[in-house]
């Protein structure tokens, strides 16, 4: 598809075969980032990850964080952080999209299919309980002992075009590790830690998913659900 962005010519890919072209057949040509005064001031002249121009200086940055900063040997070494995060006791923080949009927007949209199927939120309420158990939080190593069984058709790591979270070919996140992580384990503590309920006695038909155009899909209202905790004290 063809726009004008004011003055810019704009071609949107808004098919799976529009962007696996773009992202996969002609990614070669098209990996690069266009000079533009925005990413000048805020990305320091063009120089992070996601703004700078394609070539050796972000062939270095992209390996530097692949092997150094997001390895899953990284990632795991770290565990130890994010269970401090998890237990440092914060009662309420934001989940800042500008920083993780993607990862605050998959969470939100797994709880409100969870809301939306109570039967599916009780299995696995009882599949936690069955391998952490009531007393204790969920940890990383607890989800490795979940079921596995794997139901879906589309992969989201950018192999399959219909579903590009974290985008595909060169330019695809360095990151989607350490995201799918943080992701499973959020998820996890929160369907663990407490029961839900929808607010004012609404029902799960009700529950709205209308979706609001972004960088990445997001709610068009945020979520409001209801938390018991239901561990052992």
């Amino acid at each position: 598809m063809y726009v004008r962005l004011g003055l810019v010519p704009t071609i949107i890919a808004s098919s799976a075969d529009a962007a696996e072209k773009v992202l996969k057949t002609y990614d070669h040509i098209l990996a690069s980032r266009p000079h533009h005064e925005a990413s000048q001031y805020l990305a320091y002249g063009q120089k992070n990850m996601a703004f700078a121009k394609y070539g050796v200086y972000w062939r270095n940055m992209r390996k530097l964080c692949t092997l150094h900063l997001l390895s899953n040997r990284k990632i795991n070494s770290l565990q130890s952080m994010r269970k401090q995060e998890v237990q440092s006791g914060e009662a309420k923080f934001q989940l800042d999209r500008t920083a993780m949009d993607t990862t605050a927007s998959s969470t939100e949209w797994i709880l409100t299919e969870l809301l939306r199927h109570p039967q599916v939120m009780k299995k696995l309420q009882k599949e936690l309980q069955e391998v952490v158990g009531l007393e204790i939080m969920v940890e990383e190593s607890n989800l490795e002992n979940l079921n596995r069984r794997t139901v879906a058709t589309i992969d989201f790591r950018g192999r399959n075009f219909q579903l590009v979270p974290f985008g595909s070919g060169r330019r695809s996140c360095p990151g989607m590790q350490l995201a799918a992580t943080v992701v499973r384990l959020m998820v996890a503590q929160l369907v663990h830690c407490f029961e839900w309920e929808l607010p004012n006695g609404m029902q799960p038909c009700d529950l709205d998913i209308d979706e609001k155009f972004g960088l990445v899909t997001c709610r068009e209202m945020p979520l409001l659900a209801i938390p018991t905790y239901r561990l052992k004290k």
